[in-house]
C-alpha cells in the first residue's frame, strides 16, 4: 500500500531539471532507489543518501495525477535489512530526493522481497518532465482514472463522505448509509422507518385484527419437510414428506392448529387419491404426547374398485387380540372355550333368520329351516315348502330321516318302528332291549345264579365300596381303599370253637363270657378289674372337683362377713389380694370360726398375697382384715356346675 511521505528534493535534482539556457527544463529520468539503515535528516544540499548500503536499479513508476508520481522499488535478493532512509537517483547519478524516519520503513529477510511504494507530490517541479528506467514493475496509487493500490476508509471517513481518493468496502458503505439514513429518519421525512408505505407495522403484523377473522395459509411449497414440524395451520403442497404415511409423495397437505397443544393433519395422496389423516399433541406444540398413526379415510376411486385381496389385506392389518376384528375369536370367545354364543340375525344370500310363526329360524338353502319351535331345550328342522314336515339326509343319499306333524319317525318313507316290523326275529323287536328280555335286567338273582349281598343302605352305614376276596391263605376285606385285615372263620378261631351260646362264643362246650361264667371267683368276674372291685375305680358324686368349675364371685363377696357352704358339696376356696407398700398390712380366712390361713405384708412396694381353703358342706367361711388396707383381687369357689 503506498503511503504520502514529505519527502525532500534536492539542490541537485532542481538544477538537473532546469536547462542550461535557463528557458525550460530538461527530460530526467529515475534510475535507482538508495536505501539506508540509518535514519538521516533529510538535507536539500545533499548530492548522495548518507550511508547507503545499497542501490537497487529496479525502479519503476507512473505520473498518476498532474502533480503525484508514484513511485516503487523491489528487492528480491538474499539479503536481510532494515530500511530508514532512502534516496532515489536519476540516470545520470543525480540524487534527486532523500527521505528518513527513526522508525524502519520497512523490513527485509533473506526468504522475502523487499517492496517501497512512494508518491511523490511535486508542487513545484514539472512532474511531467520525469520519466522511468525499468517499468516492469508498477504499484501506483489507484484515482478515478488509474488503476492502482487503494486505502480503504474508516467508519469515520466512510460517514463523513469528503476523501475522494480512499476507497469504500460494503460493510463501510453499509453503515455509512445506514448512519444517513438514520440522520434523515423521522415523522414527514419520506423515509421515516416507523412506517411503510405509510403504515404503522401492526398493520402488517396483526392481520387477524385488520381482518377481523382468522384467515387460513394459502398455497406453500413444504418439499420433503419432515412433517413432525408441519405444525403451523394451512394448505401446503408437498413432494416427499417425512414422517408421512408409506409410498405417499407429491400430495396435499392440510395443517389444522386452532389453538392450544392439538393439532390435526389432513394429506391426500396424488398418486392414488387417497385422504390420510392424523391427530396429536406433540412436544413442539407444548403437548404431553406425540402423534397419532396415519388413517386412511376416502379413496379416489369408487368402492367397487376394491378387490377381495384389498379388503383381506385391510383386515389382516387390523386382525388381533382386543382390535375387535380378532378372527382367533366368536364373538369375544376362542373357538375351544365351550361358551354358547348367540348370534341375534343372521342375513345372508342363502344363511338368514326369519320367522316362519314358531320363531326365529335359519334357512339351509331353498330346502329347509333349521331354529326354534317353541319348545323348551329343542331345535327344530322343517322344509320351507312344507313347515309341518323336516328331514335330515345323510352323505349324498336322497332318503331322509324324518317326520311329519304329529307322525312317526321314518327314513325313506318308512318308520322307523312300528307293528309292521315289531315282533320276533325283528330288529325292531320292542319286547327285547339289545337282544334280551326284560326280565334279563329285572330279574338279576336268576340270571346271576345266587343272591348278591347289598352293599351299605343299613341303618347307621355308608354307602362305602366293600371288596371281599381271597388272599391266598385268608379271607381278607377292604372298605374303600382302607385294608381292614382277615376275617376270623372256624379254621382260624382254634378246635373246639362249636358256636355260639346266645351272644357268647363258645369253646369246648364252654361259653368264653357269659352270664354262667360271670360272678365272684370267675376269671371273668364282669364285676372285678385285676383283681379290684370295680367300685374302687369309679368317682364318686361327692368328689372335688367332679361336677365342679371355678367360678370367680368377687362382685359377690367381701371382707369380714360371714358366709354359708351351701352347695352341699365341699368346695375349694382361693382368695388372691393386693395390699400398699408400707405398714402392716394382715389379712386371714376363718372356716366354722377357725383361721385356717393367716398372710401379711410391709414391702416397700406394692405386693400381693392368696390363702386358700377347704370348706365343707354346710360350714360357715370369711376372709377378715384386722390391721392395714388390704383390695380384694379375686374370690374363687370350686362350685357346682
Amino acid at each position: 500500500m503506498s503511503t504520502a511521505l514529505n519527502i525532500t528534493i534536492t539542490d541537485a535534482g532542481r538544477a538537473a531539471l532546469i536547462n542550461p539556457a535557463n528557458t525550460g527544463t530538461n527530460a530526467l529520468v529515475i534510475a535507482a532507489v538508495g536505501i539506508s539503515g540509518v535514519a538521516v535528516t533529510p538535507d536539500h544540499t545533499a548530492t548522495s543518501l548518507p550511508n547507503e548500503m545499497k542501490r537497487v536499479p529496479t525502479v519503476g513508476g507512473q505520473m498518476v495525477a498532474a502533480d503525484v508520481m508514484h513511485v516503487t522499488m523491489t528487492d528480491s535478493s538474499g539479503d536481510a535489512y532494515s530500511v530508514r532512509s532512502f534516496g532515489i537517483y536519476l540516470s545520470d547519478g543525480t540524487l534527486l530526493a532523500i527521505y528518513g524516519q527513526a522508525d524502519p520503513i520497512l523490513t527485509k529477510t533473506a526468504a522475502s522481497e523487499a517492496l517501497l511504494a512512494v508518491d511523490l507530490q511535486l508542487a513545484s517541479v514539472p512532474a511531467a518532465q520525469i520519466t522511468f528506467g525499468a517499468t516492469e514493475w508498477l504499484n501506483p496509487p489507484a484515482t478515478e482514472s488509474t488503476p492502482g493500490v487503494a486505502r480503504l476508509a474508516t467508519a469515520s471517513e466512510a460517514l463523513a463522505a469528503v476523501d475522494t481518493l480512499i476507497a469504500l468496502s460494503p460493510a463501510r458503505a453499509k453503515g455509512a448509509l445506514l448512519g444517513w439514513l438514520l440522520s434523515m429518519d423521522g415523522a414527514g421525512s419520506g423515509i421515516d422507518t416507523d412506517l411503510f408505505r405509510g403504515l404503522p407495522p401492526e398493520y402488517f403484523t396483526n392481520i387477524v385484527a385488520r381482518l377481523g377473522f382468522t384467515p387460513a395459509r394459502g398455497q406453500g411449497m413444504l418439499g420433503n419437510v419432515d412433517l413432525n414440524l408441519a405444525i403451523t395451520s394451512g394448505m401446503y403442497r408437498v413432494e416427499q414428506p417425512v414422517n408421512g404415511p408409506a409410498n405417499v409423495n407429491y400430495g396435499q397437505l392440510l395443517v389444522i392448529m386452532g389453538g392450544g397443544d392439538t393439532i390435526t393433519q389432513i394429506l391426500s395422496s396424488y398418486s392414488d387419491g387417497v385422504l390420510w389423516t392424523r391427530s396429536g399433541n406433540p412436544g413442539n406444540l407444548g403437548g404431553s404426547g406425540g402423534w397419532s398413526p396415519w388413517t386412511s379415510l376416502v379413496r379416489a376411486t369408487s368402492p367397487q374398485a376394491y378387490s377381495a385381496a384389498d379388503v383381506l389385506a385391510k383386515l389382516l392389518t387390523v386382525d388381533g387380540a382386543g382390535s375387535g376384528v380378532d378372527s382367533d375369536r366368536l364373538r369375544g370367545y376362542a373357538w375351544d372355550s365351550g361358551q354358547n354364543v348367540s348370534f341375534g340375525t343372521i342375513w345372508g344370500n342363502m344363511l338368514y333368520t326369519a320367522s316362519n310363526g314358531l320363531g326365529q329360524n335359519v334357512a339351509i338353502g331353498d330346502d329347509a329351516w333349521i331354529g326354534d319351535v317353541n319348545i323348551t331345550d329343542a331345535i327344530g328342522i322343517r322344509g320351507q315348502q312344507n313347515g309341518n314336515r323336516g328331514y335330515i339326509a345323510f352323505g349324498t343319499g336322497t332318503q331322509g330321516l324324518g317326520a311329519e306333524y304329529g307322525g312317526d319317525l321314518t327314513f325313506g318313507g318308512y318308520q322307523i318302528c312300528h307293528t309292521g316290523n315289531d315282533g320276533a326275529g325283528s330288529p325292531f323287536d320292542a319286547g327285547l332291549f339289545w337282544g334280551q328280555a326284560p326280565s334279563y335286567y329285572t330279574n338279576i338273582q336268576a340270571r346271576l345264579g345266587f343272591n348278591p349281598v347289598r352293599q351299605g343302605g343299613g341303618s347307621g352305614q355308608g354307602d362305602n365300596t366293600i371288596y371281599i376276596g381271597w388272599s391266598g391263605s385268608r379271607v381278607k376285606i377292604q372298605v374303600d381303599g382302607s385294608d381292614q385285615g382277615n376275617l376270623l372263620t372256624d379254621g382260624w378261631a382254634g378246635a373246639g370253637v362249636t358256636g355260639f351260646n346266645g351272644t357268647a362264643m363258645r369253646r369246648n362246650g364252654w361259653d368264653l363270657y357269659g352270664p354262667d361264667n360271670d360272678g365272684a371267683g370267675s376269671p371273668v368276674d364282669a364285676g372285678v378289674f385285676c383283681g379290684h372291685n370295680i367300685d374302687e375305680f369309679a368317682f364318686k358324686a361327692n368328689t372335688i372337683g367332679f361336677g365342679q368349675s371355678a367360678q370367680n364371685v368377687a362382685g359377690i363377696r367381701g371382707f369380714n362377713q360371714n358366709y354359708v357352704n351351701d352347695t352341699g358339696r365341699a368346695f375349694f376356696l382361693t382368695i388372691n389380694v393386693t395390699y400398699p407398700a408400707g405398714g402392716s398390712n394382715i389379712w386371714l380366712i376363718y372356716v366354722d370360726g377357725v383361721e385356717v390361713g393367716y398372710n401379711s405384708g410391709n414391702s416397700s412396694t406394692n405386693t400381693s398375697g392368696m390363702l386358700c381353703a377347704l370348706v365343707p358342706a354346710g360350714s360357715t367361711y370369711s376372709a377378715n382384715v384386722p390391721t392395714g388396707t388390704v383390695q380384694l383381687r379375686s374370690w374363687t369357689e370350686m362350685r357346682n356346675v
